[in-house]
C-alpha cells in the first residue's frame, strides 16, 4: 500500500502537524484514542525538538548521549505531562527513529495494520 503523502520528510510532516493537518503515523499504544493521542502529541513534540535543536543523529545511538538527550527532552519537552514510563519510552524511541531514518522510510517499514491518521489535538485536563 502506497500512501500518497509518504513522499515527505520529517520537517514537512512536523509542519503539517503544527498546522493541525492530518498526518499518517504509526500506532504506538493500541489501548484507546486518548492514550494514543497523548503518545502522538509527545512523539511529534520530541521530533520537533530534535529538528529545531539539530541534534547529531549519530549521538542518539550512543548510550552516554542517549541518556543526556532523554533527560533533556523529559525536562524540556514533557512540560509536566502526566505520562507513564512506557509512554515516554514508546514516544521517545519512535521519535528518535523518525529523526534518524526519516519519516518516509519509517512509514514504509511499519506494519500496515499499525498505520493511523492523527492530527495535533492537545488533550486538556479538566479542572
Amino acid at each position: 500500500m502506497k500512501i500518497a503523502t509518504l513522499d515527505i520528510d520529517n520537517k514537512v510532516v512536523v509542519e503539517r502537524w503544527k498546522k493541525g493537518e492530518t498526518v499518517f503515523t504509526i500506532e504506538l499504544g493500541g489501548i484507546g484514542p486518548g492514550y494514543e493521542q497523548a503518545l502522538q502529541n509527545f512523539l511529534f513534540d520530541i521530533l520537533t525538538y530534535l529538528i529545531e535543536k539539530k541534534i547529531d543523529v549519530e549521538k542518539l545511538t550512543l548510550k552516554k548521549h542517549y541518556t543526556k538527550y532523554y533527560d533533556e527532552i523529559c525536562s524540556r519537552v514533557a512540560n509536566g505531562r502526566d505520562l507513564s514510563g512506557a509512554m515516554y519510552g514508546a514516544a521517545m524511541v519512535t521519535a528518535f527513529q523518525f529523526y534518524k531514518y526519516g519519516y518516509e522510510s519509517m512509514m514504509e517499514k511499519a506494519p500496515k495494520d499499525r498505520l493511523i491518521q492523527v492530527k495535533n489535538t492537545q488533550i486538556k485536563k479538566s479542572s
